[in-house]
């Protein structure tokens, strides 16, 4: 990737400014010099911006950016050209910010915009505008990320010596995130957090472990301090005497259940019995009530007879009565069809008559026709006339209208210039640059000192807390020191008992004759005897912890009281320079502000305010002003353009006016001289018009009434036919169906008269169906009831169901009794029978896990780097990283340094973590021996730590997929280098890296300025804005 040109829009201090980076394609090296604050790192966050949408800093974003000069209208935007295999890309960014409406007056929040178009050979060939794909193609392009290209691209001040350096720690954060390996890390934790789980699982275990054991349903319950694994024998010890009880209640539940089934049988078959005589009595009873209805059924048998005769038969009945209905209306029809044949003949006859008399007038007709055409052309003359003349009136007034149109548009033109010229006035007294700068430069003060005022009133809220502290700290100090010489006081009279006792015990074990352990004397005339209570070694224990808890509170009481004066000397000192520095740039800003001399950033922050209110207002009146000034010269514009289009008008309508008055003239010559007006021919061609319409209708509508009654003949000739031989027909059929009738009927024996009053009964035929069958039933069903309550009965006499039922509940109430023994006994083996298998599962995932969690810390020792070496399996991985590194950097730094040092990996491991794994030593080639980095001078540091940092962005590079970027910043960092190093760093910088890389120095360093030849120069213009220049010196 080759970057060719960067314009930046409102961007930063950048008003419209374009850098063109192939003015440099032949130099080596080339310097980006300016004043401190003149925009020189805007570039380099410009580029950072257009690529990735965030600032090289990362302390702004991009609508931070956006110039503080910029006004309503302006837009801020940042495009980026460069070149990628062969083909151009123009990346295009905007980001969100504040504008002008389109239409109307205020602003509008603008969200932010990318585009990206892809050329070749100066075409297009493909564009994206969404920002997640224009994302996608910039990391398909550079798969980097913005922190990556920064550490490739951009090597900032003073940054890429803390790498060299940093301890292993440190440099530890940075590789992570250069190289990705912070999932060693990752898995780590995880493991970490998998250990804590299997001990809190371990310890649930064993808690539901003893909860089990105490659930249990011992018979006598064992000691508590009997050891988990030694409980399951005894539960099964126990279970085994459940079981034994269970079989013992099981017996006397069958037997139980064997007397019940027996009473209930007995209680069934009594039952039975009884009701046996009850539907034997109520059988016969009912079949007795059914005799007494015989007579009453035939009767309504009889008559279902002749209503099921009639039923056969209605369908004859309904035919023939519905041909002789048929019959009727036909015979009306037929007089009616006949009536309207008689009518059409005399309508045709009639119309024929008026179809002659029709013909007899053809020839006026033809007349009348023939003057109606000469009226019609004499009106269209008279019409031209007056039409043309109409129009020749029009045209002159509207050329009037024109004249008067154009003189109010000279009249409107001179005000509204005399209106531009009085907003020109008005925009020139507002002095907006001056206003922005004085703005700009408030802000930038405030933005470079906010935070050390912020750091100073920080300081003096941390300097009362640590008063606080301090006093706070001396106090409980006092009290700890008393509680310890309390504390010390009881410990030494326990003790002096706790002795004396024990003297007073060994005198008691004397033998005769034998030494005293203390004196040796063989006589003892004066035995030791205790007076005081006997004291415990526990309670002497105790109070001897006490004593050493308050004399551990006394040290750290102490430690702390001097770790807050060391603290609070510090920060006074830090104090100290903040207000020097403060009180420094303030007299140098004195034009500025009304400074204050209490070093407060709030008045600074009004002040600032108000300014910014009034650029606000400077700037809404410039915009209105501008607005104003837009709107009248769009509207003179406007009325000039208006005049040309009048004075065209103009000229086009006197040429029309002149041609209608010609037309007009031809139209008048042309006018048959009649002695009429044209409202008496028009009368005359009205009535003339009509009389031929009249006429022509007369003749149309008899031949399409002729034709109608033609057809109304011949349709109803053909219906009257067909009637009558339908007619003939019904009489037949009608005939026939009355003889099949009256046969039927007397088949029957029923006369006509009984079968007409008989056909309106038959809706109860199958009510009466229903009740004869219901009646046949009963009869059948109560007849066999009867017979089978006789057959159970047989020869046995009632029996006595209330003693049989007592029996019942008695056995009942018994069987219940033993079940319910029962039952809990079962649950009680079962729920004790699964306790002790869920315990002896526990037990033995407890012992799985024990072992599991032996390994699994064992992994996490070897993860973490706890072990003696004290590396990390990360930081493992990063040595091979960091040694890559070395040996691309090792190649510069022999050329830096002409042979002499040499970056080695220390391989030892240090007293602490943080020391060990990534510390880099030097071996000196003049020395013979390898030492410390720390050891080297600052320039020696300098030159070290350029190579480090050029090699470290090499091998991202090639870990990235072995990317190319053609361009390399280096931001200050040369302040502390002599004029030899410094002439060294930029030969090597040069040599190596100029022959395939665009190298930018970033510096206001002077020796650089007069010797580096190709340079870029950023000068402040003093409004606020910036501006870059090219200079390639001789």
């Amino acid at each position: 990737m080759r970057f060719t040109k960067l314009h930046l829009q409102y961007f930063g201090p950048y008003r419209d400014t374009t850098i063109d980076f192939t003015e440099f394609s032949e130099a080596p090296v080339f310097l980006i010099s300016g004043q401190t604050g003149s925009g020189k790192t805007t570039i380099f966050d410009a580029l950072v911006y257009a690529l990735y949408g965030k600032t090289a800093g990362e302390e702004r974003d991009g609508s931070e950016m956006r110039s503080k000069f910029a006004t309503a209208s302006d837009h801020t935007a940042v495009t980026l050209m460069f070149d990628h295999q062969e083909l151009t890309y123009q990346l295009t960014r905007q980001p969100e910010q504040w504008v002008a409406k389109k239409r109307g007056d205020g602003l509008t929040k603008r969200p932010a915009k990318v585009e990206l178009s892809v050329m070749r050979d100066g075409q297009e060939i493909d564009a994206f505008t969404k920002a997640n794909t224009v994302a996608k193609e910039i990391s398909d392009i550079l798969p980097l990320d913005d922190t990556q290209f920064r550490q490739i691209v951009l090597l900032p001040q003073g940054d890429f010596r803390k790498f060299l350096d940093a301890n292993s720690n440190d440099k530890e954060k940075l590789l992570r995130d250069l190289f990705g390996t912070g999932i060693y890390d990752q898995w780590t934790q995880a493991l970490k957090q998998q250990a804590k789980n299997q001990q809190a699982a371990s310890a649930k275990q064993l808690t539901r472990a003893e909860l089990l054991r105490d659930q249990f349903n011992w018979a006598e319950a064992p000691d508590q301090t009997v050891p988990l694994a030694d409980v399951a024998p005894l539960m099964t010890d126990e279970l085994e005497q459940q079981q034994q009880t269970v079989t013992t209640l099981t017996a006397t539940a069958t037997a139980k259940a064997l007397t019940l089934k027996n009473a209930q049988h007995a209680l069934q078959d009594g039952q039975q019995l009884q009701a046996a005589f009850v539907e034997r009595d109520q059988a016969k009873h009912q079949l007795a009530e059914l005799d007494a209805q015989a007579e009453t059924i035939q009767a309504q048998q009889a008559r279902v007879d002749q209503l099921l005769a009639v039923e056969r038969h209605r369908g004859q009945y309904e035919q023939r009565q519905q041909a002789q209905q048929e019959q009727t209306s036909l015979t009306q029809a037929i007089a009616q069809t006949q009536a309207t044949y008689e009518q059409a003949q005399k309508r045709q006859a009639e119309l024929q008559a008026t179809q002659q008399q029709l013909a007899d007038q053809a020839d006026a007709r033809q007349a009348q026709e023939t003057r109606l055409t000469q009226l019609q052309q004499t009106q269209q003359a008279y019409q031209a006339v007056q039409t043309e003349t109409a129009h020749v009136a029009e045209l002159t007034q509207h050329r009037t209208t024109l004249q008067q149109q154009a003189t109010q548009n000279a009249d409107q033109q001179q005000a509204t210039q005399q209106a531009i010229e009085a907003t020109q006035a008005a925009l020139t007294a507002l002095q907006l640059p001056n206003q922005e700068a004085t703005l700009q430069a408030q802000t930038l003060f405030v933005a470079q000192w906010q935070q050390q005022y912020r750091d100073l009133a920080a300081g003096v809220d941390q300097l009362d807390t640590l008063a606080q502290r301090q006093a706070t700290t001396i106090t409980a100090l006092e009290a700890a020191k008393s509680a310890l010489k309390k504390a010390d006081q009881h410990y030494q009279e326990l003790r002096d008992i706790q002795l004396r006792a024990q003297i007073a015990s060994l005198v008691d074990q004397l033998s005769p004759n034998s030494p005293c352990p203390v004196c040796g004397s063989l006589d003892h005339p004066h035995p030791a005897v205790v007076a005081e209570a006997a004291v415990t070694q526990a309670e002497v224990d105790a109070a001897d912890h006490e004593r050493q808890a308050a004399q551990t509170q006394v040290t750290t009481m102490t430690t702390s009281l001097d770790s807050i004066a060391q603290e609070m000397a510090t920060l006074q000192e830090s104090q100290t320079a903040r207000e020097r520095a403060l009180t420094t740039a303030q007299d140098e800003q004195a034009d500025l502000f009304a400074f204050t001399s209490d070093l407060q950033l709030a008045p600074l922050n009004r002040q600032l305010k108000a300014t910014e209110k009034t650029v606000s207002d400077v700037r809404q009146q410039h915009t209105e002003l501008t607005a104003t000034l837009a709107d009248l010269t769009s509207k003179l514009n406007g009325l000039q353009t208006d005049a040309a289009q009048l004075q065209t008008k103009l000229a086009t309508l006197d040429r029309d006016l002149a041609e209608a008055t010609t037309t007009l003239t031809m139209h008048r010559e042309n006018l048959p001289d009649l002695g009429r007006t044209l409202p008496e021919i028009e009368s005359e061609l009205d009535q003339v018009s009509q009389d031929v319409t009249a006429a022509k209708l007369a003749v149309t509508t008899n031949q399409n009434d002729l034709a109608d009654v033609s057809v109304t003949l011949a349709e109803t000739k053909a219906t009257l036919a067909q009637q009558q031989e339908r007619h003939t027909a019904l009489q037949t059929q009608i005939a026939q169906l009355t003889a099949d009738f009256d046969r039927a009927l007397a088949d029957a024996q029923i006369d006509s008269d009984d079968f007409v009053a008989l056909l309106a009964q038959l809706p109860e035929l199958p009510t009466m169906q229903q009740q004869l069958q219901a009646y046949h039933d009963q009869q059948v069903q109560l007849t066999t009831q009867l017979e089978q309550a006789v057959k159970r009965i047989a020869d046995r006499e009632p029996v006595d169901l209330a003693s049989m039922q007592q029996a019942l509940d008695d056995a009942d109430a018994a069987q219940q009794s033993a079940q319910q023994a029962l039952y809990q006994a079962q649950e009680q083996l079962r729920h004790d029978t699964q306790t002790a298998k869920e315990l002896a599962a526990l037990m033995a995932e407890q012992q799985s896990a024990m072992a599991a969690a032996a390994e699994l810390q064992g992994l996490i020792d070897v993860m973490a780097g706890t072990g003696q070496q004290k590396i990390s399996l990360e930081r493992y991985v990063l040595q091979t990283y960091l040694q890559q590194v070395l040996t691309v950097a090792n190649q510069r730094l022999s050329v830096l340094t002409q042979s002499r040092y040499q970056f080695v990996l220390h391989t030892e491991a240090g007293s602490l973590r943080n020391h060990s794994g990534l510390e880099i030593d030097v071996y000196d080639d003049q020395i013979g021996e390898t030492r410390s980095v720390h050891t080297l001078s600052g320039g020696e540091s300098f030159i070290a730590a350029l190579s480090l940092a050029l090699a470290l962005g090499e091998v991202i590079q090639e870990e990235s997929g072995g990317i190319h970027i053609d361009a390399l910043f280096v931001d200050e960092g040369f302040g502390s280098l002599d004029t030899d190093s410094l002439a060294i760093a930029l030969e090597a910088l040069e040599t190596i890296e100029g022959q395939d890389r665009l190298i930018g120095i970033i510096s206001h360093v002077n020796e650089l300025r007069t010797g580096i030849r190709d340079q870029l120069n950023v000068e402040p213009v003093g409004d606020g804005t910036s501006r870059v220049r090219v200079r390639h010196l001789i």
